[in-house]
């Protein structure tokens, strides 16, 4: 008779009485190769002294060295299926995905930096163009108040001249009437 023990979906069959069990119906539903639990057995004899037994090609291990061996093979882990994807995969993904968000947001910010400076050196452009064009403009209007100042100052020269020679006239005006005035008015009758 056989006594079953169910663990993660898989049985394992006991020999009832001896309550043995053979390495390849321990293997059953592991990972592990027979020759690699073989050789950590013969490794390990201190251990495993007394709780195995070999008939023929096979070996029957008892309780004590089936624990033992669970905790260097145990049965691998049900796989969980998160959106058709085992969770482990799904894990990593996530992550990955997080990573590649943060990424996109690192470079969302950098950009939005970058437009920030853009905006910045265009409105210093276009005020250094306004100053420039302010400059030109106040250079334009100096050499016309310079051009202006200059007519005035020709036109002042005119004016001098023009008042210099009425000047002069008067002198001579004024020179002939007291030229008139000491003539007696005898003279003056006569026309002379």
């Amino acid at each position: 008779m056989y006594n079953v023990h169910i663990q993660n979906k898989y049985s394992t069959l006991y020999e009832k009485g001896g309550q043995t069990l053979k390495i390849s119906d321990f293997l059953t539903g592991r990972t592990a190769e027979r020759q690699a639990v073989t050789r950590y057995i013969n490794r390990h004899a201190e251990l495993f002294n007394g709780h195995t037994k070999k008939i023929g090609k096979e070996i029957d291990i008892d309780e004590f060295a089936v624990s033992e061996l669970e905790k260097i093979y145990p049965y691998p882990k049900p796989v969980t299926i998160v959106d058709g994807v085992p969770h482990e995969e799904y894990i990593k993904i996530q992550s990955e995905l997080i990573k590649k968000e943060e990424q996109l947001n690192e470079m969302k910010d950098r950009l939005l930096m970058y437009q920030d400076n853009l905006v910045t050196a265009k409105a210093n452009e276009l005020l250094l163009e306004d100053r420039q064009k302010q400059i030109e403009d106040l250079k334009a209007s100096d050499k016309e108040k310079e051009e202006k100042i200059k007519s005035l100052q020709v036109s002042d020269r005119e004016k001098e001249k023009e008042i210099l020679s009425l000047q002069v006239e008067l002198n001579t005006l004024q020179e002939e009437l007291m030229k008139e005035r000491a003539k007696s008015w005898f003279k003056k009758l006569l026309g002379k």
